[in-house]
């Protein structure tokens, strides 16, 4: 397929630069690599670095340089979940991949996944996917885990009710980063795409709804991350704080502070995990002061044209990691049990625990945590601005084989099909085409162009979704397909 453009719409805005391997940004010069196909610029750091008095605060300014900074490979990733070896704070960097050619092209900005525990910017390799789609791709590191997510009553008073969301705060440092810089790669500040995958996705929804976030991106695409799902208040955040404190035999923030990356990881990591709350963005102070489901069910929220993807098959992956060797009837009993309390009975009489009890949990995470609070994320914003929503499908998408069950449409199964190569000529033929979709919307906030199947655009009271697998794009319906009216009656 070539290049997903309407290049004879854009022919007379366009006047093809290459790019050049030094470029100067607001805080100084940066050396980066220029090939025949693209220009990479990696390791820029966007905030200073996170480290001493500044580990919990919000981020602060870069200390700039009048020397060429190499920005030929990244920079540190961020101190990750215990057994990585990623343990420096000095963190705060992002990368810019451009097409060969680049002017005043849009700028897609992706927040990496991984649970909010783990992944880097640099864990996408985005040069293939900024040729096809010909925008240029930022892709950065945000803090992380008990780095990222601390909330403590100490932390408010010191800093004024930020603590639990310092990650997104980072987040909206780099986006500011982008507005004063796109244009020095080629880029159009006023055309910036939030796009991000799984706890990257999630981020996307707490910049939606985040004020401070408020003009710092024109169109949105959240992936396996839908912006109703339950996410931790402030009270439970503090409360997870206070004992991780404890844990550490700490009383002030100068003690906690002291800690080394590596202790504090182990100490949250000893903190047992709950459905409510595990490191995560927290709602309930000043940077996302409303949870993120009110905020999108009353219209408070940054109104910008919305792509909203899930995964067929979100779960398998992710139950099959966890438990390698299955679960039995009574343990899938217990698991339900402890996850929904009063209401798991009405859940195990809706999902018996059947012949695989293991492909049954997996089938209701999928339904309850991705597909369902996808769905109505697309029936709330779609009365306020454009969404235009998808489901992956592709059911034999490559991975690793599970001798518990075929994985499916896998969460993150859809990443190599915008940022890979696939085995077959159908599977990249579809690859092809979502790349132009996601192109098409990050130049218009509209999927659609020459070339490229019809995708209607989600109406209110919809219940169906573009299904992506090998040949052309089917209707499928969304609630009928993952129970969303049961899981709506829970509620």
């Amino acid at each position: 397929m070539p290049k997903l453009l309407v290049l004879s719409l854009l022919a007379g805005l366009l006047t093809p630069c290459p790019p050049a391997a030094a470029v100067t940004t607001t805080d100084g010069p940066v050396h980066g690599t220029v090939t025949s196909d693209y220009a990479s610029y990696q390791g820029i750091p966007y905030a200073a670095p996170p480290v001493g008095p500044l580990r919990w605060r919000p981020p602060q300014p870069v200390q700039p340089w009048t020397q060429p900074l190499d920005a030929t490979a990244p920079g540190n990733a961020c101190p990750q979940a215990p057994g990585e070896p990623r343990t420096d704070e000095d963190c705060l960097y992002l990368n810019v991949t451009a097409p060969r050619e680049a002017h005043r092209l849009p700028v897609m900005v992706w927040l990496h996944g991984g649970s909010f525990i783990a992944g880097s910017g640099a864990d996408t390799d985005a040069r293939s996917f900024a040729e096809k789609a010909h925008v240029i791709v930022v892709t950065i590191n945000y803090r992380l885990g008990v780095l990222g997510f601390l909330a403590h009553p100490a932390l408010d008073a010191e800093a004024g009710d930020q603590s639990g969301d310092y990650g997104i705060q980072d987040q909206q440092a780099a986006l500011k980063w982008v507005k004063a810089n796109a244009a020095a790669f080629g880029g159009d500040p006023g055309n910036v795409t939030l796009f991000g995958q799984s706890a990257g996705g999630a981020s996307v929804c707490m910049n939606l709804v985040s004020p401070g976030a408020a003009g710092l991106f024109q169109r949105a695409i959240t992936e396996s991350g839908g912006c109703v799902a339950p996410e931790p208040d402030k009270t439970i955040a503090e409360r997870n704080g206070v004992t991780l404190a404890a844990q550490l035999g700490c009383t002030d923030l100068v003690c906690l502070r002291g800690k080394t990356p590596a202790e504090l990881l182990a100490a949250a990591a000893a903190i047992p995990y709950s459905p409510t709350y595990s490191w995560h963005p927290v709602w309930g102070g000043s940077v996302i002061p409303l949870k993120p489901a009110t905020a999108i069910y009353s219209g408070q929220f940054n109104r910008v044209p919305l792509l909203v993807s899930s995964n067929r098959d979100e779960g398998t992956i992710l139950i099959a990691s966890q438990y390698p060797n299955g679960i039995t009837a009574s343990q899938y009993e217990q698991l339900q049990t402890e996850i929904f309390k009063a209401d798991a009975p009405q859940v195990l009489a809706h999902y018996p625990a059947g012949d695989n009890p293991t492909l049954t949990f997996a089938r209701s995470t999928t339904d309850w945590v991705f597909s369902c609070t996808s769905l109505a994320t697309d029936q709330f914003t779609s009365g306020l601005m454009p969404t235009y929503a998808d489901e992956f499908a592709d059911e034999n998408a490559p991975g690793w084989p599970s001798p518990l069950f075929p994985l499916g449409a896998y969460h993150g199964s859809e990443l190599q099909y915008l940022f890979g190569h696939l085995p077959t000529a159908a599977q990249q033929a579809l690859a092809d085409r979502m790349i132009g979709y996601w192109s098409h919307f990050a130049w218009t906030g509209n999927p659609n162009g020459p070339g490229l199947p019809a995708w209607p655009r989600f109406q209110p009271g919809d219940h169906d979704v573009t299904a992506f697998a090998p040949g052309r794009p089917q209707q499928v319906d969304l609630a009928a397909e993952h129970q969303c009216a049961f899981w709506a009656s829970l509620v």
